[in-house]
């Protein structure tokens, strides 16, 4: 399938805020409700293993996703106890008040596209690297890579039209799991079942976001023109909690373990 650059209408700046809020929430619930990328945890431990850190520093957090239902994953089947910071171009506002010490979310804007300092932790972009065009997305490797910085992509959309035409049925999946958000919210109710727009637009961003994934092609040539002979690199697919739904990832890790 040709890889078009499509925009996704939550993204723009112009997006009132409770609709954008609409869609992040529900790809968060999405992501909770069928453990997407539950079958991925056993890469993301072995990475913390390998590089012996103990934090994450995640972009484009959106609504969180499933990241708290990963941290638990890590302690109770690898036995990793790990703290986390979120970050959002657009910050959650419930969710920047009401964090716990181990999973923090960072309540001023954070463009990955600017953070070329180092963040002695692992970086990881859950649902997040189709956003970015080519030139944005080898961007963000390259500032990993310069600063030192591990680095995992993780990904459950697809560039196929066996997929665009599966996630025809994202409209009824919003009016299934909307019921399911906490906290409710009459402007998603009324948004989704009275003036079905959310439906609509998390439809529109599904089907762009499945056109603008790379694959694991794409990724390799972002990796071969990487100037980074002191990394290793992992990238390939794994099955995602959905069936259909394959994990497309990107992993990379100096080759110097830390020192811990």
């Amino acid at each position: 399938m040709k890889f078009i650059r499509y925009f996704e209408l939550h993204d723009q700046s112009w997006m009132p805020k409770f609709l954008r809020q609409g869609v992040t929430d529900y790809l968060s619930q999405l992501l909770n409700y069928y453990q997407l990328y539950q079958p991925a945890t056993f890469l993301l431990a072995k990475l913390i293993q390998t590089t012996g850190y103990n934090k994450l520093i995640d972009f484009c957090s959106g609504s969180g996703g499933m990241l708290m239902g990963l941290q638990q994953t890590l302690q109770k089947e690898y036995n990793l106890t790990i703290t986390m910071e979120l970050t959002d171009k657009f910050p959650h506002p419930i969710l920047t008040t009401n964090s716990d010490l181990s999973i923090s979310y960072q309540p001023l804007p954070v463009d990955v596209l600017h953070t070329n300092q180092p963040y002695h932790a692992i970086r990881t972009l859950f649902t997040a690297f189709h956003h970015f065009n080519p030139q944005e997305a080898f961007q963000i490797l390259s500032q990993a890579v310069n600063n030192n910085d591990p680095i995992a992509i993780f990904e459950f959309n697809e560039r196929s039209w066996k997929r665009c035409l599966l996630d025809c049925i994202i409209p009824f999946s919003v009016f299934h799991l909307t019921p399911k958000i906490k906290p409710t919210s009459k402007k998603r109710f009324i948004f989704t079942y009275l003036l079905p727009i959310l439906p609509i637009m998390i439809w529109w961003d599904g089907i762009v976001s499945n056109i603008r994934t790379y694959s694991v092609d794409e990724l390799k040539t972002f990796v071969a023109n990487l100037e980074a002979s002191h990394y290793h690199w992992q990238i390939g697919k794994v099955p995602a909690g959905l069936r259909f739904y394959p994990i497309t990832y990107l992993i990379g890790w100096p080759k110097e373990k830390k020192h811990v």
